[in-house]
C-alpha cells in the first residue's frame, strides 16, 4: 500500500464511529443549513483556519499567533488575560495615548501581554522596525512610538514602503526591568539561526531549551516569513559605544544611517551573539538588518533628536 496510502487508511478508521454510534439512526440534514454551518464554519475561522488540518495531517501543533495586522490576532492557546503594563515616564504616557489609535495585537508574550504592532503605506519596499527585544534595554520604546505617530499624520513619508513597526516584542520583561522574557529567556539568543547553541556566556543570556521555544520569537519568525521585510531595524541599548550595527548585507544601509547619527557603523558587537536576530534575518535569510544601539539611559527627546533622520533614511533606503 505505502507509507502515504497507509497513513490515510489509519486516519479513515479514526474518522469511523464505534459501533454502538453507527447503529443509531441518520438524522437528516437540509441542505440549506448544512451549507449555512460550513460557510459560518470557514468565515469565523480566520486567517488561522487550517491549524486542525495541520495537526491531524503534519501531526505537529500549529500554534503560530495570526498576524494578519488587519484584524485583531488570535490569541495563544490559554494566555491568561494580559495585564496593564505600567508607563514609566509621562511623556511616553502622552505618546501611547495617541499611538494607541492605531497599535493592534498581533499575538502574545508568555505572561499574556499584547505583542502590538502598526502598520502603514503599501509600497513595495518592505521596512520591519522592532521597538525593543530586550527588557532593560527600553530606550527604543519611545522612538518607535513616536516614529509611529508621525507616519500616522503624515502617511505619505513612508516615500512608497510599507513599514511595519512592533512595538515592543519583550513587553515581559519590561514590565519587570529584565533582560530575559517572563519564562527568563533571552528573546535574542532564542531564533532559530544556524549558529544557535544551548550554551549560554551568562544567566541572563539563557538560549532556552531549543530554538523558537518562545512564543515572542515564534511570533515574530512567522511575521518575517508573512511579511517578508527587505529590511530590517531593531532597536537596543548599550553601556558601550553607541552604534549602528549591521549583519547581512547592510553596509550601504548602516553607512547611511550613521551619517546621520554619527554613531559608528560596526559589523560586530564585539562578542558572539549565537541565536540572535541578526544571526538568524541577517546572515541565514541575507536580509539587510540593523541593530540600532542607543546609548544606556538616554533621554527620550534626546534620542529621538538624534536618531529620528536615522530612523527615515531606514525607510526611504
Amino acid at each position: 500500500m505505502g507509507h502515504v496510502g497507509a497513513e490515510m487508511e489509519r486516519f479513515r478508521a479514526a474518522d469511523e464511529p464505534p459501533a454502538s454510534c453507527r447503529a443509531l439512526p441518520r438524522v437528516r440534514v437540509p441542505r440549506a443549513a448544512l451549507a449555512a454551518l460550513v460557510a459560518l464554519t470557514v468565515l469565523g475561522s480566520g486567517c488561522c483556519r487550517f491549524s486542525n488540518f495541520r495537526k491531524r495531517i503534519l501531526h505537529r501543533d500549529d500554534t503560530l499567533p495570526c498576524v494578519e495586522l488587519g484584524a485583531p490576532a488570535t490569541p495563544i492557546a490559554q494566555a491568561p488575560a494580559a495585564p496593564p503594563v505600567l508607563v514609566p515616564d509621562t511623556e511616553a504616557r502622552r505618546r501611547r495615548a495617541v499611538s494607541d489609535l492605531a497599535w493592534r495585537t498581533i499575538g502574545w508574550s508568555s505572561d499574556g501581554r499584547p505583542i502590538e504592532a502598526y502598520e502603514v503605506g503599501r509600497g513595495v519596499n518592505r521596512v520591519l522596525v522592532i521597538g525593543g527585544i530586550h527588557g532593560d534595554e527600553p530606550e527604543g520604546l519611545p522612538l518607535v512610538e513616536r516614529l509611529a505617530d508621525e507616519l500616522a499624520q503624515d502617511r505619505t513619508a513612508v516615500a512608497g514602503s510599507t513599514v511595519v513597526l512592533v512595538r515592543n516584542l519583550n513587553p515581559d520583561g519590561t514590565a519587570a526591568r529584565q533582560r530575559t522574557n517572563g519564562r527568563g529567556v533571552d528573546l535574542n539568543r532564542n531564533f532559530p539561526a544556524t549558529n544557535w547553541t544551548g550554551r549560554a556566556r551568562r544567566p541572563d543570556q539563557n538560549p532556552g531549551p531549543a530554538p523558537t521555544s518562545e512564543p515572542e520569537t515564534e511570533l515574530l519568525v512567522g511575521l518575517l516569513s508573512d511579511f517578508r521585510p527587505d529590511r530590517i531595524v531593531v532597536l537596543h541599548s548599550t553601556r558601550g559605544e553607541p552604534m549602528v550595527n549591521y549583519d547581512g548585507p547592510a553596509l550601504g544601509l548602516a553607512e547611511a544611517m550613521s551619517e546621520a547619527n554619527g554613531y559608528p557603523a560596526r559589523d560586530t558587537i564585539g562578542y558572539p551573539t549565537p541565536g540572535s536576530l541578526g544571526s538568524y534575518a541577517g546572515i541565514d535569510q541575507q536580509i539587510p538588518i540593523i541593530t540600532l544601539e542607543l546609548p544606556r539611559g538616554i533621554a527620550a527627546d534626546a534620542a529621538w533628536q538624534k536618531n529620528r533622520d536615522s530612523l527615515y533614511r531606514a525607510i526611504r533606503y
